[in-house]
């Protein structure tokens, strides 16, 4: 049986930044986005290094998941509005040139878009019919929830460790709020009010993918180990409501990162 922490599910967008790509070559079993199709095109060159290490987990609409009707991700979706102003969900008057005010309507189920155009917080984008124009608050929120039920489905079919797994991961501040403080029925996170950036640290100066492959692979059992005794920690941290003191002192003593810096 193959063991590991899972992989890291990086959101709101298809193309994660490089510290990400790092962190999740170093430490988790594989990385994952949410993709409309054609996504292949729109990879990064770094990304496309990581596909080609067999790293790399696209989750299309269709094939990895629902897409979920309105009536699944309604509850949270309302809830997860109100934590935002109504001046940050208005969407831009002019379309956008990049990805970060644009929805594929490939990533949502029909009656979500329908929704969506109801309340007049997106609109199509009039250059491309795949997309919605939207308020980068508003992609936050929907891609957010989206990766939640993508993780929780999976992680309660198959647990949340081995080759199946998923742990939602976003380096956006609005975006890690949504998808971190529970609003729902969903549990997507072992331990959600620990932050496990500091223990996973990166290298400060740009490594070639190719070389935190190989790194990767010199040490992988050390690393399998390591990410293991992460997930018993949040589990033990789950089990009861524990005060911060308690769980510095579960933690231990931490020895110094065998990482290249």
């Amino acid at each position: 049986m193959e063991v590991g922490l899972a992989g890291m599910l990086y959101y709101p967008f298809a193309n994660a930044p490089v510290h990400v790509l790092q962190q999740a070559i170093l430490y988790w079993d594989d990385l994952a986005t949410v993709v409309a199709p054609g996504w292949e095109e729109r990879l990064s060159r770094q990304m496309k290094e990581v596909q080609d290490a067999g790293l790399y987990r696209p989750l299309e609409a269709d094939r990895a998941f629902g897409p979920f009707e309105l009536h699944e991700i309604e509850t949270d979706l309302r809830q997860a509005l109100k934590q935002v102003p109504d001046h940050a969900l208005r969407p831009p008057a002019e379309p956008p040139n990049g990805e970060f005010s644009t929805l594929h309507v490939d990533k949502l189920h029909e009656s979500v878009v329908e929704e969506l155009l109801h309340q007049k917080l997106v609109y199509a984008h009039p250059h491309s019919p795949s997309r919605l124009v939207a308020a980068p608050a508003l992609l936050n929120v929907v891609v957010s929830l989206i990766a939640r039920r993508i993780a929780a489905d999976i992680n309660a079919q198959e647990g949340c460790t081995g080759p199946h797994g998923l742990r939602p991961h976003t380096d956006i501040t609005a975006a890690h709020r949504l998808g971190t403080v529970p609003t729902s029925r969903h549990d997507v996170t072992a331990c959600w009010e620990v932050n496990l950036g500091p223990l996973l640290p990166v290298p400060r100066d740009e490594v070639m993918i190719g070389d935190l492959v190989r790194f990767r692979t010199k040490y992988d059992d050390e690393r399998r180990r390591m990410m293991l005794a992460i997930d018993d920690l949040l589990h033990r941290l789950k089990q009861a409501d524990r005060h911060p003191q308690d769980a510095l002192r579960l933690l231990g003593p931490v020895s110094k990162s065998p990482w290249p810096r």
